[in-house]
């Protein structure tokens, strides 16, 4: 897997039939998301990302009309129809990446989701975003926020 290699080639390099390896493949993969740390050590940083919201392979869907293959939100922004995907990684590769939500992301939901593994002894390394920010302050953390933005001449 890591190395990119088809079931069928990789079942010839470790003399193993190709459908073992397939059932190997999603038990390993079945594992890894069932895996889970205590806390985060030291600089931590997070940033998120919007995906659109989808209902992929529901055939009747409400709301909304369906799309064909990608398309844009609706609304200009982030809004609800897109979804929040959190990532969070500390130096010693410990890694928290799963969706909170829809929408902007919130004090709330940030607690939610990482509130049982941060400390007071972690520096949070986010970008300048208000619910990153507001977040830390309430918890008296170390923060250190970058507002990068790149110039165009």
């Amino acid at each position: 897997m890591i190395k990119g290699f088809s079931l069928r080639k990789t079942s010839e390099i470790i003399e193993v039939h190709f459908v073992t390896l397939f059932y190997w493949r999603h038990k390993l993969l079945s594992a890894l998301k069932q895996m889970d740390f205590e806390e985060f050590s030291g600089i931590v940083e997070m940033d998120e990302t919007y995906f659109l919201y989808s209902e992929k392979g529901k055939r009747n869907i409400v709301g909304r009309k369906s799309r064909k293959r990608g398309g844009s939100s609706k609304y200009r922004g982030i809004s609800k129809g897109q979804v929040c995907v959190l990532i969070a990684r500390d130096r010693q590769k410990s890694t928290y990446s799963k969706v909170i939500g829809q929408g902007r992301i919130v004090k709330s939901r940030l607690d939610k989701a990482l509130g049982s593994k941060l400390t007071s002894t972690n520096v949070l390394c986010t970008d300048a975003w208000r619910a990153f920010k507001t977040y830390a302050a309430e918890k008296s953390w170390s923060v250190i926020a970058s507002n990068l933005m790149a110039k165009t001449d």
